[in-house]
């Protein structure tokens, strides 16, 4: 089996068959890698596509620079505010060096 680094090749043909609904264990054996490195990147595929679809980063011609939040991170937001309380309240903010006796 291969040891090291995944290659640019190594990724593309992983995410390939992932999109062909591979599992990790044919990807390993076409690949002569082990399982644990393959399901390591399937982990982190699938983190950058979650966040990838919380925010639109380019326009439709390629532009990057910009940011749009969709409606799932609208929602997701929405309900992190309902769960809040109200700000904790910061009585000790000051602290005295010496008490004036």
């Amino acid at each position: 089996m291969k040891k090291g680094k995944l290659s640019d090749s190594e990724l593309a043909c992983i995410k390939g068959m992932l999109d062909e609904n591979c599992s990790a264990e044919d990807m390993s054996k076409q690949l002569d890698r082990p399982v644990s490195v393959i399901e390591k990147e399937l982990e982190k595929i699938a983190k950058q596509r979650e966040r990838d679809q919380l925010f639109i980063n380019k326009t439709e011609s390629g532009n990057e620079g910009v940011s749009i939040m969709t409606q799932h991170a609208s929602m997701k937001i929405d309900d992190t505010r309902q769960d809040r309380t109200s700000p904790p309240q910061r009585n000790d903010c000051i602290h005295k060096i010496y008490d004036n006796k």
